[in-house]
């Protein structure tokens, strides 16, 4: 169930295998082009590969939070990803990254994007959240602690 703050993702995927950041959006977009959640996926690559040039999106701690605005959707969307291998994410940490957090939003709305990167980077910071997360054994297990943790922060 999403909460009216829109910070639940909205897919779930465990155990992707990708070989670096460019093919993790790709595959991002790709997924949440084929769900109906953003209007194309090359251009919502476009978007998060546009994003991520400017300055990386890993936080450290093997987390990253890709994000962009784009008119390809016409609300905010989340996508929450567990790697099946670390990647190298150019983090200020240099720990390769195993959890991101694809968010996009849409270019008319500015604010709601920012305010939903930070929910996401506070409730990041929760101990044992992201550990939590790891261990999780499925996208349902994944999906409850998200929900858990987001409902107490």
């Amino acid at each position: 169930m999403k909460r009216p703050d829109g910070l639940l993702p909205d897919r779930v995927r465990l155990d992707w295998l990708v070989g670096d950041v460019r093919g993790l959006l790709r595959l991002a977009a790709a997924d949440l082009a084929a769900a109906g959640l953003v209007r194309d996926a090359i251009g919502t690559e476009r978007a998060l590969v546009e994003r991520e040039s400017v300055q990386t999106t890993a936080l450290g701690a093997g987390i990253a939070i890709p994000h962009a605005r784009t008119d390809r959707c016409d609300a905010p969307r989340f996508l929450a990803a567990r790697l099946g291998m670390a990647i190298d994410f150019d983090s200020p940490d240099g720990i390769p990254v195993d959890l991101v957090f694809v968010l996009v939003g849409p270019t008319d709305d500015p604010a709601a994007h920012v305010k939903q990167l930070g929910r996401l980077a506070r409730l990041l910071q929760r101990p044992g959240f992201a550990q939590a997360l790891r261990t999780a054994p499925d996208e349902e297990a994944f999906r409850r602690v998200f929900e858990l943790e987001a409902a107490a922060a």
